[in-house]
C-alpha cells in the first residue's frame, strides 16, 4: 500500500531543469539579451529605412554638434573635425553596418541562448560575434579619428569583460 503514494523529495530538480544554471550565468544571459534586444530594433529599422531620411538625420546630428562645438571655446580646434569626420563615415556605411549589426547580434543571442542551455558551443560564438563588432567597427569608421579609437575601446573594454565573464562559467557547460 506505501508502494503507491507518491514522493516528491527530487521532485524540484526534476521538473525544473533551469535550476542547474548557475544565477550568475543567469543573470549575464538576461543583461546580454536586454543589450541585444535595445541594440538590434534600431539596427533593424535603420536597414528599412529611407536612404535619403537617414542621411538627412545624420545631416542634422552633424549640424547641431557642430552648432553646439562652435559655442565652447575651450574645445580643440580639430576636435569638430574628428566628429564630423566619424559621422561621415557613419553616413555612408550606414546600410552595411547595420546589416552586420543585424548578423552580429543575432549570432550573440543564438550564442547567449546556447550558453543558457549550458552548451559551451555558445561561448564561442558569442566571442565571435564581440570580434565580429570589433571588426566591424574598425572596417567602418576612419582609423586615425579619436571617436572611433573611443568606440572600438568602449567594444573591446565591454567585450572582454563579458568574455571573461562568461569563460569562468565554462566549468558549468559540456559540449
Amino acid at each position: 500500500m506505501s508502494d503507491n503514494i507518491p514522493t516528491f523529495e527530487n521532485s524540484g530538480q526534476d521538473l525544473n531543469s533551469s535550476s542547474k544554471i548557475p544565477t550568475f550565468l543567469k543573470v549575464l544571459c538576461i543583461l546580454s539579451l536586454v543589450n541585444i534586444v535595445f541594440s538590434i530594433f534600431p539596427a533593424i529599422t535603420g536597414v528599412f529605412q529611407n536612404p535619403v531620411d537617414a542621411q538627412s538625420a545624420l545631416d542634422d546630428q552633424i549640424a547641431q554638434m557642430e552648432q553646439i562645438f562652435s559655442s565652447i571655446d575651450e574645445m580643440p580646434a580639430n576636435f569638430l573635425n574628428e566628429m564630423t569626420t566619424f559621422l561621415d563615415a557613419k553616413k555612408d556605411n550606414l546600410r552595411i553596418e547595420n546589416s552586420g549589426l543585424i548578423l552580429i547580434f543575432l549570432l550573440e543571442a543564438y550564442g547567449v541562448w546556447l550558453m543558457y542551455k549550458l552548451k559551451r558551443k555558445g561561448y564561442w560564438l558569442y566571442v565571435i560575434s564581440q570580434f565580429g563588432m570589433v571588426a566591424l567597427n574598425y572596417f567602418i569608421y576612419p582609423s586615425s579619428n579619436i571617436f572611433t579609437t573611443a568606440t572600438i575601446a568602449m567594444l573591446l573594454f565591454s567585450s572582454i569583460l563579458f568574455i571573461s565573464l562568461y569563460g569562468m562559467n565554462l566549468k558549468h557547460m559540456n559540449d
